[in-house]
């Protein structure tokens, strides 16, 4: 369909002619560590309009910032399970128009999704109290918060 062939996605008939492409790495910063640029286990990552790189550092706890070539800028994040702490953040979305940090950790709830400023303030908490998991975060261009979520 012309749907189809406007989205450049592979059609019945070439499928099999498709080649595996190597991946090539750009860039790659950072270390197994708990110091400043250093993480113990990264698993969430987002990019906001400035080019800042934002990872969420799960077992360190902290959101740690960085700019578009990798270099260590700042963090934020007070290990804990009280609203405005973080426990094991492990993903990230930026709300594009305040430049506001959403992030799923899990605090006292089975998860959780905190909203926080640029600079790390808090701004508010909401409780995910039935779902186990959250395996993906966006934000919508309207600011709204999408997830998904096996069972």
């Amino acid at each position: 369909s012309s749907l189809t062939q406007n989205l450049l996605l592979p059609s019945r008939s070439n499928t099999s002619t498709l080649k595996r492409q190597k991946m090539i790495y750009h860039q790659k910063f950072g270390e197994f560590g708990v110091l400043e640029g250093q993480f113990t286990e990264p698993s969430g990552v987002a990019v906001n309009g400035q080019g800042d790189i934002i990872v969420a550092d799960t077992n360190n706890h902290r959101i740690q910032i960085f700019d578009k070539n990798g270099e260590y800028k700042y963090k934020f994040g007070v290990p804990g399970i009280k609203q405005g702490q973080l426990w094991r953040p492990e993903k990230v979305a930026v709300i594009r128009q305040s430049r506001n940090f959403v992030i799923c950790d899990r605090g006292n709830e089975i998860s959780r999704i905190q909203i926080f400023t640029r600079n790390g303030h808090f701004i508010r908490k909401i409780s995910i109290r039935c779902i186990d998991t959250i395996h993906g975060l966006a934000i919508t261009p309207r600011g709204f918060c999408s997830f998904y979520f096996l069972y």
